[in-house]
């Protein structure tokens, strides 16, 4: 099985050049040497391609390329089974389990953020009428 709670091992130090505007099309290789497209929306998943060199402007250019053969290093497994490594390297497992445990992460953090301001608005309402109240005394 793939080690997907130490991460530090599946992101690539080499960003592309293309960086996408929101809602153009960008190109992206499989490790199975496809390559696929998507809209940009600067989410998680979009900036792992462009922070990993993933991201193309053309077809052409991510045929090109050999972003597969690193990604397939990246994506390397503990186990020897055959099967469990296929799966890896062709599903993205790990990479994409961490970036996706990231989001998850940093939108309980948003939450958790969004609460204690709600509460500090709070707070500070109550004192601005329990000042209110005193100044009437």
């Amino acid at each position: 099985m793939l080690d997907t709670k130490d991460c530090s091992n599946k992101v690539a130090i080499e960003m592309s050049d293309f960086k996408p505007e929101i809602r153009e099309i960008f190109y992206f290789k499989r490790t199975d040497g496809t390559v696929d497209f998507e809209y940009w929306y600067e989410d998680i998943l979009d900036l792992a391609c462009w922070y990993s060199g993933n991201c193309f402007k053309t077809e052409e250019e991510a045929l090109k390329s050999d972003i597969d053969v690193r990604l397939k290093a990246i994506f390397k497994t503990k186990s020897t089974d055959a099967t469990a490594t296929q799966q890896a390297i062709a599903g993205d497992d790990g990479y994409i389990s961490c970036l996706r445990e990231a989001q998850r992460e940093n939108t309980l953090l948003r939450e958790e953020i969004n609460a204690m301001n709600q509460k500090m608005a709070d707070v500070t309402k109550e004192n601005h009428l329990l000042k209110e109240e005193l100044s009437l005394r």
